[in-house]
């Protein structure tokens, strides 16, 4: 055993080892006590508590234990492991103080024969090439448990005046060798078919990460094959809603169905490569499988099926007129509005704006609708629903309120909307009415709140458009009437 001679000084400096520690090693025998060298005296420390030590607590040391590899000193001439950084003894399983004498004891039973016919061969001089490889050497580790893991070496050797030792950095590949096995099992008759189907198609595990993906469906998120496999799905096109708020992976329900081995399907938005959002419906199998648990993803485009049905629900729920919500929208949100002033026990106020003429035909037309439809939408909150509930009738529903003097400002801007309009179509005096009905003082259900606004009238304008001259000249000259406050405050 190579061994090195320490003057107290150098000792103090280099190793920097209290007395204590000292005592013990010569209980030991780690030390052999004084020695004399020429003219130099100290401590012969073997070579390799040395090395550990500088290892340890040098600078290149500081940096290997920061490794998420596993990084394992050896020393040659003893087979022993001097040092290895905190992600070895997570690999292995060990506590530092119980580590293995005999490092050929962190390979299975029948490789040590070779490792250690490998470690002779590097003493003689022979096998420097092997320890030096240009490309990783796959290798099996033993966890102190007994269970075994794929890992990759990379070693090289470290020549110092205290011995000879090799520095091995080892990677856990047992996840990554995995998917492999289960990618190769995959016969080749199935993956034909499977790259042929046109609907997306992702071969998961239980962990949410893809072992397979067919060309459809890689294509259709703008990535290749290749750069979906051994990708955890979610984090990679499934991490935000169609809002582009995050969509935590702990509430997706195509992560969760995967590690339980259940089935589960529905629409849900996947992100491409480019960043665009993706409407998909999916069906999400779990397979039997002899390489572990798997599922398989299916999933197929439905954004246009989801633009048709944004515009059927805009035909069904909104006036192709004025655009605005129609009478079946603004009932369900007034409805919903109550349930949710019940619960915080706000108020709220339902306005209904009633608009005509004095002269046949009463009905306005299109344009004037539009028009009229136009203003009153300008000066209403964003919180607030202004919808065309009858043929020349709109609804306003005003929420978080605070009283009537919200209600008396809404009106204000309302009735103020309409005197600066022209009705382009209005040949004769145009009439608007406004009433309110208040919740809960008026009712506390959706037919009593709308029958309390349709039977009471606050506020009355009679507009006239001057016909005679110019349309670009054309102006409303409006008749006397109370303000805002007035009108509120004289409800019945």
């Amino acid at each position: 055993m190579t061994e090195r001679l320490f003057s107290p000084r150098e000792f103090a400096t280099q190793v920097n080892l209290d007395s204590e520690t000292v005592r013990r090693w010569l209980r030991e025998g780690k030390v052999r006590g004084i020695a004399q060298e020429g003219d130099r005296r100290g401590w012969l420390i073997p070579g390799s508590e040395v090395v550990r030590i500088l290892a340890e607590r040098g600078v290149m040391g500081q940096v290997l234990d920061q490794l998420r590899d596993a990084a394992v000193l050896i020393d040659l001439a003893t087979d022993r492991m001097v040092w290895w950084n905190r992600a070895a003894q997570q690999l292995f399983g060990y506590l530092e103080d119980d580590a293995p004498d005999d490092v050929t004891m962190l390979v299975p039973e029948r490789f040590r024969a070779g490792l250690r016919t490998a470690m002779e061969r590097y003493r003689t001089q022979d096998a420097r090439d092997w320890l030096e490889a240009d490309s990783p050497i796959e290798w099996h580790a033993l966890q102190k448990s007994g269970s075994e893991v794929d890992v990759e070496l990379t070693i090289s050797a470290l020549d110092d005046s205290a011995g000879r030792f090799v520095l091995a950095i080892v990677r856990d590949v047992t996840a990554r060798n995995r998917r492999q096995r289960q990618t190769a099992a995959i016969d080749v008759d199935t993956r034909a078919i499977l790259d042929a189907t046109p609907e997306g198609l992702h071969l998961i595990d239980e962990h949410g990460r893809v072992v397979f993906a067919n060309p459809a469906g890689a294509t259709l998120l703008g990535y290749r094959p290749s750069e979906l496999v051994g990708k955890r799905l979610h984090s990679l096109v499934h991490h935000s809603r169609l809002n582009g708020t995050p969509f935590p992976e702990d509430e997706c329900p195509i992560v969760d169905a995967a590690g339980r081995c259940a089935e589960v399907g529905g629409d849900t938005v996947l992100w491409t490569k480019a960043g665009s959002p993706v409407c998909v419906e999916y069906k999400l199998r779990p397979v039997q499988h002899g390489q572990g648990h798997l599922s398989v993803l299916a999933f197929h485009d439905v954004t246009a099926r989801k633009r048709a049905e944004d515009v059927l629900f805009d035909q069904a729920f909104h006036d192709p007129v004025t655009l605005l919500p129609n009478r079946r929208l603004f009932e369900d949100r007034v409805s919903h509005a109550i349930r949710t002033a019940e619960r915080t026990r706000e108020s709220l106020a339902v306005l209904v704006i009633r608009l005509g003429r004095e002269a046949a035909p009463p009905a306005l037309p299109d344009k004037a609708l539009s028009d009229l439809a136009a203003r009153m939408r300008a000066v209403v909150r964003e919180v607030d629903t202004l919808a065309r509930v009858g043929e020349s009738e709109f609804g306003l529903l005003l929420t978080m309120i605070r009283g009537p003097r919200d209600v008396e400002a809404a009106s204000a801007r309302l009735m103020s909307a309409l005197d600066s309009a022209i009705p382009a179509a209005a040949q004769s005096p145009l009439q608007v009415s406004l009433s309110v009905a208040l919740f809960p003082e008026h009712g506390r259900d959706l037919g009593t709140l709308l029958a309390h606004a349709s039977q009471a009238t606050y506020k009355t304008r009679r507009l006239f458009a001057e016909l005679e001259a110019p349309a670009e000249e054309r102006r409303i000259r409006t008749g006397a009437s109370s303000s805002a406050k007035e009108s509120y405050s004289g409800r019945h």
